[in-house]
């Protein structure tokens, strides 16, 4: 075995301010994953270990096998924070990781990780490795990255196959950007243990991901390509607050994984963990409105207006609200949903301008309810300055039966509306929904392609015919649906 630090039995030990670099080993036992034979700091034999501020990088194996090289090994009832890891090396076929949890009951927080960035070699790669369970990771930065010729091992920010045990994961950034040009290989910003939605003691929410082409995450033996699909894995109480962004690092190279921020930017802001208080480098996190990852930009508080913001289907229709605490020469906010992928504003509420009271709001959308809607608040001054809030996601409802509605307005002249659902039985085949006159000749093609379970609502435009009655029906396989309407012009 290699290690700079080796913990083999006891309590309580300190394992702080150290900088690990330049080991190179040649050591090839034990291979395969039950043992690790490099790492910086093994402390899997003691329990609750603090090993926090250190500095681990350049560990490299040469040893071209399935062996495994990790920044930290630790055990059960470790405190792990604000370490540096990066620029971790193998050969061909080994196993990488920068933290490697062989046991439960531990907190690992404001870490900063960075792997593969200068390595092209087929290895796996694991940001953070869970093999245990029952441990809380809150604030951690973690970033895959380099590019391989050819890649037949997978690579994960954070992967966990531990099922049905307590486990958080919670303003973290999780990212992965590593790159292939041949191989079966795939890489993951997450893989979580499970079977089923919601599953078991596992809670994760306000992370940020980072991918491009690749997918998402690993969950329940399927790959999830996009963070809804990710999100219907995993069930509703999970990660509907966790975003795809792609913030500026500081030196990737080299492990520096601060933020390069310059204004503003609510889609950092995470939510609030009463257990973690200052950030990597010391600096007290913002008890309302923290940064997700290890580091606290300071210099860039993000807005605390809102402290709260939340929604919910009521009737058919999705109720919104939001709270704030106090108010500076506030005008407005603009309530703004997601729509074919750009921010639409559906609404505005006028704000209470100077107050130090708290304020309640709401508002309510009466659009469709799809499977999921996304929300944000612009909060607007009367100087014209602003800013958003953190984005909430809405999980919709889906239809259980296939329905065609009454268009509206009707009479009409000369646009109308056309709403209809289509259930989960139906969402594997064609829709159509056609406009025919009184004779059955067919004057329009509304809708003609599978269409996901859900409510759907789409515009006839008549301008081109003349008053009179017209027929639309709505078919999906031996399903038919009909209905008049009415065209005075």
């Amino acid at each position: 075995m290699t290690y700079a630090i080796r913990v083999t039995n006891g309590l309580l030990n300190d394992i702080t301010q150290n900088n690990i670099s330049d080991i190179i080993s040649y050591n090839k036992y034990p291979t395969g994953g039950g043992s690790t034979p490099t790492a910086g700091i093994c402390a899997t034999a003691g329990t609750n270990n603090f090993i926090s501020k250190n500095i681990i990088s350049n560990i490299e194996n040469k040893i071209p096998a399935s062996i495994w090289i990790a920044g930290i090994l630790s055990g059960t009832n470790s405190t792990i924070y604000s370490n540096k890891i990066f620029n971790l090396r193998g050969d061909n076929n080994s196993n990488i990781v920068g933290i490697y949890k062989t046991a439960n009951n531990s907190l690992i927080y404001n870490n900063m990780i960075t792997l593969g960035v200068n390595l092209s070699k087929n290895t796996s790669l694991k940001g953070i490795y869970d093999a245990a369970g029952s441990n809380k990771y809150f604030y951690n930065s973690i970033y895959l990255g380099g590019i391989v010729d050819s890649a037949s091992y997978s690579t994960y920010a954070f992967q966990s196959d531990v099922a049905n045990v307590n486990r958080v994961f919670k303003n973290n950034i999780f990212g992965n950007l590593r790159s292939h040009f041949k191989g079966s290989a795939k890489h993951y910003v997450i893989r979580y243990g499970g079977s089923s939605t919601n599953p078991t003691g596992l809670i994760s929410d306000y992370n940020i991901f980072i991918n491009k082409s690749e997918p998402i995450g690993y969950y329940n033996g399927n790959v999830r390509n996009t963070i809804n699909d990710w999100r219907i894995a995993v069930g509703s109480n999970n990660d509907q607050n966790s975003r795809i962004y792609f913030p500026q690092f500081i030196d990737t190279l080299n492990g520096d994984l601060h933020l390069i921020v310059d204004a503003i930017d609510p889609n950092l802001q995470g939510f609030p963990i009463l257990e973690v208080v200052d950030d990597f480098d010391g600096n007290s996190r913002d008890p309302n409105s923290p940064y997700i990852g290890a580091h606290e930009n300071i210099s860039f508080p993000l807005p605390v207006e809102l402290s709260f913001f939340d929604g919910k289907i009521d009737n058919n229709k999705i109720l919104l609200s939001w709270e704030t605490k106090s108010e500076i020469n506030t005008k407005e906010f603009e309530v703004q949903k997601l729509l074919n992928e750009q921010w639409i504003t559906i609404g505005k509420v006028a704000a209470n301008g100077n107050t130090n009271k708290t304020n309640f709001y709401n508002f309510i959308d009466n659009s469709l309810i799809m499977k999921n809607q996304e929300y944000r608040i612009k909060i607007i001054d009367n100087d014209g300055k602003y800013n958003y809030s953190y984005q909430i996601n809405v999980k919709g409802v889906l239809p259980l039966k296939f329905s065609l509605e009454q268009n509206y307005p009707n009479p009409f002249n000369p646009m109308t509306k056309i709403r209809f659902t289509i259930p989960v039985e139906y969402s594997n085949n064609v829709t159509s929904l056609k406009v025919y006159d009184v004779l059955g000749k067919e004057i329009e093609t509304l809708v003609n392609e599978v269409k996901e379970a859900g409510n759907y609502e789409v515009t006839f435009d008549a301008r081109k015919l003349g008053s009179g009655i017209f027929i639309y029906q709505l078919q999906n396989g031996n399903m038919k649906i009909s209905r008049k309407m009415i065209l005075n012009k």
